[in-house]
Formats: structure tokens, C-alpha cells, sequence
């Protein structure tokens, strides 16, 4: 059975699940989305912040959110911006724009360019409440 267990941990298919399913990446917890990346823990990756690449959970070490924003003209970005200044927005070229939280629970992830639900999102996770919810936005 050892045997067997070392040459099938050879596969690198294999070797990505079991290694998700310890560390609990492979987990998803119900944030009330449908899409199915909300509420996993998201792996690290290589992302581009400013002019350097670097690495995802490098960027989330200060402990505030991170937008990943693959809208076009930043418009997830903007939004973001006006709401609050503890998330740090980082431009990606592909994938959904995601919000994620601290603990690197995707919060949000908007499908092709749309923003639907984001500023949800930032309200429920990441804005404090002020007047009974409403956002504060910056002028």
C-alpha cells in the first residue's frame, strides 16, 4: 500500500489535490454565491503590482484585502477606491476580477467585465458600517 500511495503522489494531478485538500484550499464555504470560486481559499500566484511581479499572498502580508481587477478602464478599481483604503487593487490581465479577504477567502469575482455585486461584497466583508450600512465613499 506504501508503494502504491508514493507512485500515485508522483502525479502531478494528484499531488495538486491532496496537497488542496491539506491545506484546505479544496475547501468552499457558502458566501451566497453561485459561482463557484466564491468562498474558497485562493492559492498563491504570480501577480503584477505596480511595475514588479510578485507573489499574491506577498501582497496580502500587511493583512488588508486585495481587489484583483481585470475589468477594463479599472473600473472595479474605482469603485474600491471610493469606498475604502484598506484594499489594495493590483491590475491583472486575465481571469475574473476578484475580491479577496484577508484570510485569502474569495470574497466576490466578477464574470467577464462586469462589477455586479461588488459593492455588496465590500459592504458585507470589508467596509465598516457607517448610518445603519451605507458606504463611505470619499469625495
Amino acid at each position: 500500500m506504501r508503494d502504491l500511495v508514493a507512485n500515485i503522489l508522483q502525479l502531478d494531478d494528484v499531488n495538486r489535490l491532496i496537497g488542496e485538500m491539506t491545506s484546505g484550499l479544496s475547501a468552499r464555504y457558502d458566501l451566497g454565491s453561485a459561482l463557484d470560486d466564491v468562498g474558497r481559499l485562493i492559492g498563491d500566484k504570480a501577480i503584477r503590482d505596480g511595475d514588479a511581479d510578485v507573489s499574491l499572498y506577498e501582497v496580502m502580508r500587511d493583512g488588508m484585502g486585495v481587489l484583483l481587477d481585470a475589468s477594463t478602464e479599472g473600473k472595479a478599481s474605482k469603485l474600491v477606491a471610493a469606498s475604502t483604503r484598506r484594499i489594495r487593487c493590483a491590475a491583472v490581465d486575465t481571469g475574473p476580477s476578484m475580491l479577496i479577504r484577508p484570510d485569502a477567502c474569495i470574497a466576490w469575482t466578477g464574470e467577464e467585465n462586469s462589477i455586479d455585486g461588488l459593492e455588496e461584497a465590500l459592504r458585507r466583508w470589508l467596509v465598516p458600517a457607517v448610518d445603519g450600512g451605507s458606504m463611505v465613499r470619499s469625495e
